[in-house]
C-alpha cells in the first residue's frame, strides 16, 4: 500500500516536470516565433525603404549614363579630327574641357545598412539577398573604377591639358561653366592653334586611353542599372 502512494506520487511529481519543460520549450518556441515574426517585420519595411534609396540610386546611374554618351561623342570627334576626318572646329574647346571633369557615383545605402547591422537581411528571402549581393557588387565595381578614371584625369589628361591648351579656358568656349565666367570678356576669342592639336600625337594617346576608362565605366553604369530594376522589381512583386 505505501509503495503504491510512493509510486502514485512519483507519478504525479514526474507529471509535474514534464508539464513544466514542455511549458518552458513552448514558451520559448513561442518566444522565437514572434522574435522571427518581427525581424521579418522589420526587415520587409527596411527593403521597402531599401526601394526607395534604389529610385534616387536609378536617378544618379540615368543621368552618369547621358553625361558617359555625351563624352564618348566628344572623344570620337576629337579623335576624327586628329585623324584628318573632320575640320578642327571651335566646339573641340568644348569637349576638351568636358574630358577633365571627375565623376563619383555614391549610391544611396540607408537602408542597406540598417538591414546589415541589424542581422534582418537574413531574415528576407533568399532570392532577396542574392538580388541585394548582385546589385551591390556592382556598385563596388563602379566606385572603384571611379577612382582610377579620376586618378587618371589628375595625373595624365589634365595636367597635358592646363600644359598645352591652357588658352582654351577663356572667351569663345561654349563650355557652359566658361561662357558664365567669360560673358563680360572684352578679348577677342582665341582658336586652337590647329597645326599644334593635329601633331600632338601625346594628345591622341590619352584621348584613346580615355576612351577606354568612358566605355568601362558606361557598361559598368548600365550593368548596375540593370541589376537595380531586377531588384527592385523583385521587391515590388
Amino acid at each position: 500500500m505505501e509503495q503504491n502512494k510512493i509510486r502514485t506520487y512519483l507519478l504525479y511529481a514526474l507529471g509535474e516536470i514534464i508539464l513544466v519543460v514542455l511549458g518552458i520549450i513552448i514558451a520559448i518556441q513561442v518566444s522565437n516565433w514572434n522574435e522571427d515574426r518581427i525581424l521579418k517585420e522589420s526587415a520587409t519595411y527596411h527593403l521597402s525603404l531599401l526601394s526607395q534609396d534604389l529610385n534616387e540610386d536609378k536617378e544618379l546611374l540615368t543621368n552618369l549614363i547621358g553625361i558617359f554618351e555625351q563624352n564618348e561623342i566628344s572623344i570620337q570627334r576629337l579623335l576624327n579630327t586628329l585623324k584628318r576626318l573632320e575640320p578642327v572646329r571651335r566646339v573641340l574647346h568644348e569637349d576638351m574641357i568636358r574630358l577633365q571633369l571627375e565623376y563619383n557615383f555614391k549610391p544611396r545605402n540607408s537602408a542597406l545598412s540598417v538591414l546589415v547591422n541589424t542581422g534582418e537581411i537574413g531574415a528576407l528571402d533568399i532570392e532577396s539577398q542574392n538580388l541585394i549581393s548582385k546589385y551591390y557588387r556592382s556598385v563596388d565595381a563602379i566606385e572603384e573604377r571611379d577612382m582610377i578614371t579620376n586618378a587618371y584625369i589628375q595625373t595624365k589628361l589634365e595636367p597635358h591639358i592646363f600644359d598645352e591648351y591652357n588658352y582654351l579656358y577663356g572667351i569663345g568656349n561654349s563650355f557652359p561653366m566658361l561662357q558664365e565666367i567669360y560673358q563680360d570678356d572684352t578679348r577677342d576669342p582665341v582658336n586652337m592653334d590647329a597645326e599644334q592639336f593635329l601633331s600632338d600625337k601625346k594628345l591622341e594617346a590619352l584621348l584613346v586611353a580615355r576612351m577606354y576608362q568612358n566605355r568601362t565605366l558606361l557598361e559598368l553604369y548600365n550593368t548596375s542599372l540593370g541589376h537595380l530594376h531586377e531588384l527592385q522589381n523583385h521587391i515590388e512583386d
